[in-house]
């Protein structure tokens, strides 16, 4: 498992949080709902069944949290009002790793303030946090140094795979990870009383409960992991990456809506409005089982997909390679702090094509780094030198045609 993901403690500082919510965070107690068994997990043939249920049961209780709470439709006054909040830091940096950094500047706005892909990219958020503070651990509420391996396997047998530290451990993480969404819960929470709008019909508490209950499944489902001899891989697509056949599409209207903007923008008879699909937003890695078991792998089972990655695409550049210029534009960062201080102004339409300009610095580093291969290339032409060119290479050609018929 790859964790890019920083230490919470460092980047979400509870400073950035409302008074009304510190005071939740201090009183509020969630409810300690278990329900799982061991014994299901005791056979190694029937192990990838039950945890592909039960990823599936947390991942619909995601996109339920999500509908609930981030769900609405807002009307964001303004040139820049998506960044109106003060999330942490480490918002900016997961949104970064979920989405793509196209050269239109636009669609991180969009993402916010459309509706349905606000809640893929909170689906995506969660998921992506849980993955670094829960299934990366060694051992979820056990201390490294006192792991013993037989010891370990009878006391997980014997006390139902809870730990001492179990609830303490999900109480940690669920704060963590609603100190990273309040921000944006309570801006969705102020459209909604601007407006009177009554679909919200869920609590702050209700969501702590909600998250509660889906971090602790999956540190018991993790530990379970662990135990097992077989060996689970998450694998987490890049965003601005070309589509593969493995991927599913979670909505195919945004994918359409992209592409027609583009084929507008580009107009529909140039070369250049050929896209391909490329992953927009990510919302749930793929998750396999590789079973080491002899059995299974006579039995065809080594290797399963329990979950299958789910995305959103938009119409990318057909012709580049996915490390083009998506990835030299501005950091995600720099981008909601400029939108913070002025307005953002329309991109240069050349960018916006596809086509990358380079600093002079920038060029002068790549024209000691290549050879000055770029620089003669991207260098303009002086009036007739093309011509020039093409005659003399016409001329060597026919002496060259001539000297070999004699």
């Amino acid at each position: 498992m790859n964790c890019e993901l920083p230490d919470f403690d460092e980047h979400c500082p509870r400073q950035l949080l409302s008074e009304a919510d510190r005071l939740h965070l201090t009183t509020f107690t969630p409810m300690r709902n278990f329900s799982w068994e061991f014994t299901e997990l005791a056979n190694p043939l029937r192990t990838s069944d039950t945890w592909k249920v039960e990823l599936e049961n947390i991942t619909s209780g995601i996109q339920a949290l999500a509908n609930d709470n981030f769900a609405l439709e807002l009307t964001f006054p303004g040139l820049t009002p998506a960044w109106s909040f003060s999330a942490p830091r480490s918002f900016y940096q997961l949104m970064s790793l979920l989405t793509s950094d196209a050269s239109d500047k636009g669609i991180w706005d969009q993402i916010v303030s459309d509706r349905q892909q606000r809640t893929y990219l909170v689906r995506g958020m969660i998921l992506k946090a849980i993955e670094s503070k829960v299934f990366c651990e060694a051992l979820f509420s056990f201390q490294n140094a006192a792991m013993r391996a037989q010891h370990t396997q009878e006391y997980l047998r014997r006390h139902n795979f809870v730990s001492d530290d179990f609830w303490a451990g999900v109480d940690t993480v669920t704060t963590d990870i609603l100190t990273l969404l309040l921000p944006l819960y309570n801006r969705v929470e102020e459209e909604c009383l601007k407006a009177l709008v009554t679909v919200k019909s869920t609590s702050r508490a209700d969501f702590h409960q909600s998250l509660h209950d889906i971090v602790a499944a999956c540190a018991w489902l993790s530990v379970s992991m662990r135990a097992n001899d077989g060996v689970v891989q998450w694998t987490w697509p890049k965003p601005g990456t070309r589509c593969t056949w493995e991927q599913v599409n979670a909505n195919a209207d945004i994918y359409k809506a992209s592409e027609k903007s583009r084929a507008v923008l580009l107009g529909k008879g140039s070369i250049e409005s050929r896209a391909t699909a490329r992953v927009k937003t990510v919302i749930t890695p793929e998750i396999s089982y590789h079973c080491i078991d002899h059995q299974c792998a006579r039995l065809g089972s080594k290797k399963r997909v329990l979950i299958s990655q789910t995305v959103i695409y938009y119409a990318g550049d057909a012709a580049s390679n996915g490390l083009d210029h998506d990835r030299l534009t501005i950091p995600f960062a720099d981008h909601v702090i400029s939108s913070k201080v002025q307005p953002r102004k329309p991109q240069d339409r050349s960018l916006r094509r596809g086509q990358v300009h380079f600093t002079d610095k920038n060029m002068k580093d790549r024209k000691s780094q290549s050879g000055g291969e770029i620089a003669s290339l991207n260098a303009p032409k002086r009036r007739g030198e093309s011509q020039e060119k093409s005659r003399s290479y016409k001329r060597g050609r026919l002496h060259s045609t001539i000297g070999s018929d004699t």
